[in-house]
């Protein structure tokens, strides 16, 4: 994946079984994780397996990833 910078705008939006359960517009992070940190505690959900959807508007990239979310 192509990297993210301090003021780089993202939007992120998270998927799970097809249905969007959260979307955001971000920025001030760097790393995939704090988005999917953010996304998590917008969707409120525990586990299944989830779509995220990256758009860097300012670097001109897109990615698509599959994560399995494992609740405790």
């Amino acid at each position: 994946m192509a990297t993210i910078s301090l003021t780089d705008v993202i939007f992120a939006t998270l998927s799970l079984r097809g249905k969007i359960c959260a979307s955001i517009k971000t920025d001030g992070v760097t790393s995939y994780s704090e988005i999917l940190s953010i996304l998590l505690r917008k969707a409120g959900i525990s586990r299944g397996l989830a779509t995220i959807d990256l758009r860097n508007s300012s670097q001109g990239w897109t990615a698509r990833r599959s994560v399995m979310i494992a609740g405790v």
